[in-house]
């Protein structure tokens, strides 16, 4: 095996790990919920406590530790995979099987910590994806050791762990290469134990990461969601902090814009009363100059105005007082009047306008003070006018925010109802159309499942009928076989047989030609003579067995077996039943060859079953009883296998000898001594049959042996077979992929032994 092939079955064994150890943890979780063991709180991780030596664990000992702690259905199931695909230095199961077939069984130990360990990683592996060296350090804790140092592992077992989801080179290569490069580096001394220091400063940030992807990626689907969930569930909380966090910098953030607001309307209203009152100082500074310049002027021009007035009264009266000495023309009188009358209206003109000059600033600065009064009025009425509109708004901002709250809230509980009639709606409908597609679907699946039916029938019809087919061929081809079997089993016991029965004639003869058969004779004689003579009393067993006359039609047809040669076990062995009926009698007398006429036979049966109870209106012998009736023969009426028998003759009522071979009778009235040396001497030479009895007993003992024999040679044909078909089916899951990544080209180029060598190479893997 090449180091790709090695490779891939070391990948193949860690993937089996992990999916045996998720298919126990799938298992125990069933068991849980269907209130099983596993509610006494029973765990993989606590086998520890059954194991006596956890660093050398053998099958035997962990399915005995999983079975206590987790079931022993568990155990039977998942043990001894468990058990081969932890075994450390790579070995696979070839090499296992191939140990069990060369040598005799051995004890392949495993280290169960990397099995509770795997466990443990396979339970805690969302702990992973926050804090892997937390996880790492929990699984470091079953390998402490003991020593005065604290916190002191060995450094296979560290990189053991930090490379216990690793499935290819490369992956390990990532954890395990990369943690022992950096414990070298860091490590003063080259020894094989590592400490917390070291370790904690050897453990490189993408270590940890790729510890942390490869045990997330053995999670299961499950836990895989249930992280997905808690991670879910703090971003939301997060979420919701952050969302009231920015609200509450929203809501200072328009405080802060509010008051900025209201001090820069304050600051403008500030500014405006500021140069309002500049303004008013400064008109009031105009009017003041104003009124001082108009009152210098009034007061100039009140001076000016008396000097011209006592100047034209005075210049008037001396024009009068001219006019009345001079000597002037009337014109010239006239003009001189007129331009008197000119200035004088010049002056009243002058007066006039100086009046309403004053007048006019009289006024200019009445509507001066109005307009400082009303300016002043109109700040504070614009001020107050601003205030009252920012309190409305305000007011009216805050009535309808609580309005639109209310509004919002009656909206949202109508709409709420909206919803919820059409949920209700929609619900309805939905299930509504559900129950329409699972009626659908119900019919599609009956429809699929009648289908699957018919056709699971039709296979089991065509599978049972090729079944009894099959067995129908092996019937026939057993049947065959044991015919074989039985004919050369039969010739073979024949001369068997024949060699014992010559054997026995000679040891009859030699024991006829001795004073022993003598001296047996004479005994026997005596003891007939006694039993018949009229002084003689018969026992009362004795007296109904040789008047039952079952007892008397048994010792009949053991006579006539007897004449066939025909031991009385051979004859019972051919009934396969407890009951006997005519027609099996029949059979079983054709079959030992004894030739009997109907009436024989029918007499023979009808004395068998004359004492027994009749089952379906039908005559029956039972087997039972003619085993007894055969004892009661043998013990009272003669010895089995001889041709004379003695009882009480039902027509007469008379003790009767009756030589059964030659049908020969003589009555108890017509007996005298030579008949009974006769009678003797021929029942005393039939201890052949006691010699065929014994043969046939070692004939079928033969017989079940060889049978047992032929079944066991089956049976391993059987198995042969069976692991041939296993074997090549394993070689088939590596060889397939092997052709399919093979080209065209190569595959042409191929020749038949190549494949057939590929193929062999790849079962005897397994």
């Amino acid at each position: 095996m090449d180091h790709s092939e090695t490779e891939n079955l070391d990948c193949k064994h860690r993937l089996d790990r992990w999916e045996l150890v998720r298919s126990i943890i799938q298992h125990s979780l069933e068991s849980n919920n269907s209130q099983s063991r596993m509610d006494k709180g029973g765990s993989l991780a606590n086998i520890v406590l059954h194991l006596p030596d956890i660093t050398k664990t053998d099958a035997s000992t962990l399915r005995r530790a999983i079975g206590v702690e987790l079931g022993e259905e568990l155990a039977e199931e998942y043990s001894k995979r468990l058990h081969r695909a932890f075994v450390r230095n790579g070995e696979s199961d070839k090499k296992l099987d191939a140990c069990d077939q060369v040598y005799p069984p051995r004890k392949v130990v495993v280290d169960a910590r990397y099995i509770i360990s795997t466990y443990k990683a396979a339970i805690s592996a969302g702990t992973a994806f926050h804090n892997p060296r937390r996880l790492l350090f929990a699984l470091l804790s079953d390998y402490a050791v003991e020593s005065e140092v604290a916190n002191r592992w060995h450094i296979d077992d560290v990189l053991g762990l930090i490379s216990i989801a690793s499935i290819s080179e490369d992956e390990s290569m990532c954890t395990a290469g990369m943690l022992r490069e950096s414990i070298h580096r860091h490590s003063k001394t080259k020894g094989s134990f590592v400490t917390l220091e070291l370790l904690t400063d050897a453990l490189t940030p993408i270590i940890l990461d790729s510890f942390r992807a490869q045990v997330l990626g053995k999670m299961t689907s499950n836990q895989r969601l249930d992280v997905l969930a808690v991670e879910e569930d703090v971003a939301l909380r997060s979420f919701v902090k952050q969302s009231k966090k920015i609200g509450l910098q929203r809501m200072l953030q328009y405080r802060h814009r509010r008051m900025r607001k209201l001090f820069f309307l304050w600051r403008l209203e500030c500014f405006v009363s500021k140069r309002m009152k500049r303004r008013k100082k400064r008109q009031i500074i105009r009017a003041w100059s104003e009124e001082t310049r108009s009152s210098r002027l009034r007061a100039f021009y009140q001076t000016l105005s008396s000097i011209l007035y006592n100047k034209s009264w005075r210049l008037f009266w001396l024009r009068a007082m001219k006019i009345k000495r001079c000597f002037v023309s009337n014109e010239q009188k006239r003009i001189i009047s007129g331009f008197g009358h000119v200035r004088r209206c010049i002056a009243q003109v002058s007066i006039r306008q100086a009046i309403a000059s004053w007048l006019e600033y009289v006024r200019c600065n009445q509507n001066e003070d109005k307009a400082i009064a009303w300016n002043d009025r109109k700040l504070l009425c614009r001020c107050f006018s601003l205030y009252r509109k920012r309190a409305n708004q305000q007011i009216e901002l805050r009535r309808s925010g609580r309005y639109a709250t209310m509004q919002m809230g009656y909206i949202e509980e109508y709409l709420g109802s909206i919803n919820a009639e059409r949920a209700r709606a929609r619900f309805q409908e939905r299930l509504q159309q559900r129950r329409t597609m699972l009626a659908i679907d119900r019919d599609n699946a009956n429809i699929i499942q009648d289908a699957a039916r018919r056709r699971t029938a039709i296979q089991k019809q065509v599978d049972a009928d090729l079944v009894g087919w099959q067995q129908n061929q092996r019937k026939l081809r057993l049947k065959s076989d044991l015919r074989r079997l039985n004919d050369l089993f039969e010739s073979k016991w024949a001369t068997k047989q024949a060699e014992a029965l010559s054997a026995s004639e000679e040891e009859i003869n030699k024991w006829v030609a001795s004073e022993e058969f003598v001296d047996l004779c004479t005994k026997k004689e005596k003891e007939m003579m006694r039993a018949i003579s009229l002084g003689s009393g018969v026992r009362n067993d004795q007296e109904n067995t040789i008047n039952n006359p079952s007892a008397i039609a048994y010792s009949i047809l053991d006579g006539h077996l007897a004449g066939a040669k025909i031991c009385a076990d051979e004859f019972l062995h051919c009934f396969m039943t407890d009951t006997i009926d005519l027609d099996h009698l029949q059979t079983a007398l054709d079959t030992c060859t004894v030739a009997l006429s109907t009436e024989q036979v029918l007499e023979i049966f009808n004395g068998l079953s004359s004492t027994l109870v009749e089952s379906h209106n039908q005559k029956v012998i039972l087997l039972k009883d003619l085993s007894k009736y055969r004892e009661l023969s043998n013990e009272y009426i003669a010895p089995e296998g001889a041709p004379w028998k003695m009882y009480v003759c039902p027509s007469k009522q008379e003790l009767l000898f009756h030589c059964v071979v030659t049908n020969e009778k003589i009555f108890e009235s017509d007996i005298n001594k030579k008949h009974i040396k006769r009678i003797v001497r021929e029942n005393s030479l039939s201890f052949e049959m006691k010699f065929r009895r014994d043969i046939f007993r070692q004939k079928c003992k033969a017989r079940q042996l060889m049978l047992q024999h032929y079944r066991a040679r089956q049976i391993q044909n059987m198995y042969r077979r069976w692991r041939s078909r296993r074997r090549i089916q394993r070689g088939r899951k590596v060889v397939d992929p092997i052709f399919c990544q093979l080209s065209l080209e190569d595959l042409v180029a191929m020749s038949i032994t190549d494949v057939l060598l590929l193929e062999w190479s790849t079962i005897k893997m397994f």
